[in-house]
């Protein structure tokens, strides 16, 4: 049996759901980050209303969540909803 598969791209999925959403939303990305560019939280961070954007220099993809100072926003931004 084949199965198939829509492929929906992210930026597709964000522009759709995006607007709808109706919660608190912290977007955390590394200006630095190899897989992913900068310049697409800032789209994100425009289709989401109220989003905020924390931006980093040196932790890349993979490192961000090790950070004491993203983990501290992170802690705030929970807290303060």
């Amino acid at each position: 049996m084949t199965q198939t598969f829509l492929r929906i791209d992210s930026y597709q999925m964000i522009a759709m759901k995006g607007p709808e959403l109706q919660v608190p939303c912290l977007l955390i990305h590394d200006l630095k980050d190899r897989y992913i560019p900068a310049a697409d939280s800032e789209q994100v961070k425009l289709t989401i209303a109220g989003a905020k954007l924390m931006q980093t220099t040196g932790l890349g993809h993979m490192r961000i969540l090790q950070d004491e100072n993203v983990v501290q926003r992170i802690v705030a931004f929970i807290q303060q909803k």
